[in-house]
This record gives structure tokens, C-alpha cells and sequence, in this order.
């Protein structure tokens, strides 16, 4: 039905409750000709039922949940004219901590960080593309 509509879908990392549907692989037909587009957002959550809500989306994507979202988005994007991903996590920068994961694993290159994010997330190093920067008093 959205193929027919030149509508693209979006795949979401939700809890799935409710109405709510899993993320999907599922590329346009064969037979679409109209350009398609495919959003994927990263929204990590606990699903912890003890955690308070104000907490459940603080939640920093561990790299082994990021490479079959790394694999969805690489399939989507091959059958998709344009592929959007969104990460959305939390104040403390998460979601840029994911996105710097994610371009590291879909290029297989390392990526120039952020000092700041360097210094709050060290699991960054190992993708780091530079040595951090010496900090100086002038």
C-alpha cells in the first residue's frame, strides 16, 4: 500500500506494544518505479519495568546491538533511493555517540570525533580517525 502512494516507511527501535510494528528488511518491489525512501530511527530504550520512566530512554546503544541496525540500514539503503537514519537517545550526547558508531561501521573507516563525546565515551578510541587532542593552557 505505501509503494503505491510513493510513501517510504520508517523503521523504528521501539518497544513493540500495542500497534506498534518490529523494523522490517522489506525492500520496494521489483516492479516500483518511483523513487523510495526509507528512514530508520535508533530511539534505545530500557525495557526494564523497575526503571522510572524519565530513565527508560537514557540509553547508550552497546556496538553489538548497532551492527544488525548497521545490516538493516545497509540493506534498505540498496534498494532505496534515499535512506535517512535518525538516532535520538538522550541529552548527554548519546545518539551522536551511536551515529559516529554507525558511519564507522556502515564506511568501515574511522571517524573524527568530537573532543567532548572523546572524553565522556573512551569506547569511542576505537574508532577514532585522529590522537586526541593534548589540551593546553593557552
Amino acid at each position: 500500500m505505501l509503494h503505491d502512494r510513493n510513501v517510504g516507511f520508517c523503521n523504528i527501535d521501539q518497544p513493540v506494544i500495542g500497534r506498534s510494528i518490529k523494523p522490517v528488511n522489506a525492500p520496494p518491489r521489483a516492479s516500483d518505479t518511483c523513487a523510495f525512501t526509507d528512514v530508520v530511527m535508533t530511539h534505545g530504550f530500557s525495557d526494564d519495568p523497575a526503571m522510572p520512566p524519565s530513565e527508560r530512554y537514557n540509553y547508550l546503544y552497546p556496538e553489538e546491538e548497532l551492527k544488525p541496525w548497521a545490516a538493516r540500514i545497509e540493506h534498505v539503503s540498496q534498494h532505496s533511493d534515499t535512506t535517512f537514519v535518525i538516532t535520538n537517545n538522550h541529552f548527554e550526547g548519546k545518539g551522536i555517540v551511536n551515529a559516529l558508531q554507525l558511519v564507522a561501521l556502515l564506511s568501515g573507516e574511522k571517524v573524527k570525533l568530537p573532543e567532548p563525546l572523546r572524553a565522556r565515551y573512551p569506547q569511542l578510541e576505537r574508532i577514532a580517525s585522529e590522537p586526541p587532542e593534548n589540551p593546553t593552557l593557552f
